[in-house]
């Protein structure tokens, strides 16, 4: 199959898709659903078959750009979106690899941690989802629009080298939004030649807008599986980080203390089970701890399913939501559910951008959890319904600004023959990728070669250095006993 040169017939979409974390793959589903009739490629650090958690196929962001230069270039890059602002390639790579390896490459030192990372990523750039639009288009960067969307940076330190090179890709957009205040006051600065920087709402905030058939089919077949949730229950989740520093036990009482008091039974389940996130045997420990403690009074279950509309289902039919997750808290507030967020300092950020002080509590700590959840029950519903509508429409109101900037209304291409196109470029990609590990595998390889050969060089030094002496020694005593000897007759 050939491919015509052909510009400007599809978005390519950047994020953290690759890896289970419902946030990011939601980032993904909402801009699918916004964009339409838009064909779309989804791309991230390395490509991922995300099927289970509905995330479909996702391509290295590299590889797609190496084959697609000369043949298929998209009409928009839109990054979108999260705390990609402030994401390492390094930190997101260990997301991407089995825990047990994620760990291993954790306790590297910093310069085989970026070697390792432009190895497998194929980039050497400091941000896993900002694109080096140079190195990816080249010369014709200026045929590509470029925007980010409900983006977040709120850790970046003012003044700092990281925040002056982001800006210099930042400068590159043609349109900017970002979800939180803090982010924004970074990114606007005093740069009157900067694009204007939107403040809008998580693009999340439109998911009962965007999919409520989907979310409603999902719950029901879940609900036919597992009849429990059909009862009264509260949702807890919490990153593993979390519930070590404060400890499993009191965490696990807290939870059954709250629960008994407001006769609901608990649903454990995991936002991410990505590295560095969730995991399944954490709040396994966490249920057993409050099952102990309720004196096996409590009906608790997990909700292990990792679809993406199952768990929204979950959320949005919560009577409450417990947990650290910014998009646990987003999702809940989408349906108009009571929520109580964790300690969490991104989490904090967020809410006191949008939400009033006294709506829905947050930065809670665990000795605190009954009185919050009690207080997050107690709200008017119609309150939070309308909280959630209007942060709907503004998110909204936001998108379209990007669709106005992006020229992204008008589509008149054959779907059908760009969506060919794009399945093809994608098994060319993966196939491109394949190639570059195999190199980066014979690369590594050599420098680990070269590193033991002079190691070994190194250790062979002191023996060589011996036997040169003993040998001087040697010949100095002959040369000795010869000119004693004297001449022959």
């Amino acid at each position: 199959m050939s491919i015509e040169q052909e510009h400007n017939s599809y978005v390519a979409l950047i994020g953290a898709y690759e890896r289970d974390n419902f946030g990011d793959i939601l980032f993904l589903k909402i801009c699918e659903k916004l964009l339409e009739p838009w064909p779309l490629i989804p791309l991230s650090l390395v490509s991922r078959n995300m099927h289970n958690e509905g995330g479909g196929t996702v391509v290295s962001a590299s590889a797609w750009f190496d084959c697609c230069k000369e043949d298929l270039l998209p009409k928009a890059i839109i990054v979108a979106g999260g705390e990609v602002l402030t994401c390492p390639v390094n930190g997101a790579l260990s997301c991407d690899i089995d825990p047990t390896r994620s760990k291993s490459f954790h306790k590297s030192d910093q310069t085989n941690k970026k070697r390792f990372g432009e190895l497998v990523s194929w980039r050497a750039g400091d941000l896993a989802y900002i694109p080096d639009l140079n190195k990816l288009l080249g010369a014709k960067k200026s045929t590509v629009l470029f925007a980010l969307n409900s983006v977040g940076g709120s850790s970046l330190e003012p003044g700092s080298h990281k925040l002056s090179a982001l800006l210099q890709t930042i400068d590159q957009a043609n349109y900017i939004s970002v979800r939180d205040a803090v982010t924004h006051k970074l990114i606007s600065g005093d740069n009157l030649e900067r694009p204007s920087v939107d403040l809008n709402p998580d693009i999340v905030s439109t998911l009962r807008v965007c999919y409520a058939h989907e979310v409603e089919t999902a719950f029901t077949e879940a609900v036919s599986l597992n009849p429990w949730l059909a009862e009264p229950y509260l949702v807890v989740q919490a990153n593993d980080d979390y519930i070590r520093k404060n400890h499993p036990q009191r965490v696990g009482e807290a939870i059954a203390m709250t629960a008994r008091s407001l006769n609901l039974s608990v649903v454990f389940q995991p936002a991410g089970t990505a590295p560095g996130h969730d995991s399944f045997a954490m709040l396994d420990q966490l249920a057993q701890i409050a099952q102990e403690h309720s004196g096996g009074n409590l009906h608790i279950h997990t909700q292990r399913n990792r679809d993406i509309w199952t768990q929204v289902g979950v959320l949005a039919h919560a009577a409450c939501f417990v947990g650290t997750s910014l998009h646990g808290r987003i999702v809940t507030a989408a349906y108009g559910r009571p929520r109580v967020s964790l300690e969490n300092q991104k989490v904090n950020i967020y809410t006191s951008t949008w939400e009033e002080p006294d709506l829905q509590p947050f930065n809670v700590p665990i000795g605190d959890l009954k009185a919050s959840v009690e207080k997050a029950m107690s709200v008017e519903p119609a309150r939070l319904l309308a909280y959630a509508n209007k942060q709907a429409e503004h998110a909204l109101a936001g998108f379209t600004r990007l669709r106005e900037s992006l020229n992204l209304f008008e589509f008149t291409e054959s779907t059908k023959k760009i969506n060919e196109k794009i399945k093809f470029l994608t098994e060319l990609a993966h196939l491109r990728e394949c190639e570059m590990l195999r190199q980066a595998i014979l690369d590594l390889g050599y420098e680990l070669s070269q590193e033991q050969a002079l190691k070994r060089l190194n250790e062979a030094q002191p023996a060589v250095k011996l036997l040169y002496r003993k040998i001087r020694e040697f010949t100095k005593a002959q040369l000795g006993m010869l000119i004693s000897l004297g001449p022959r007759k």
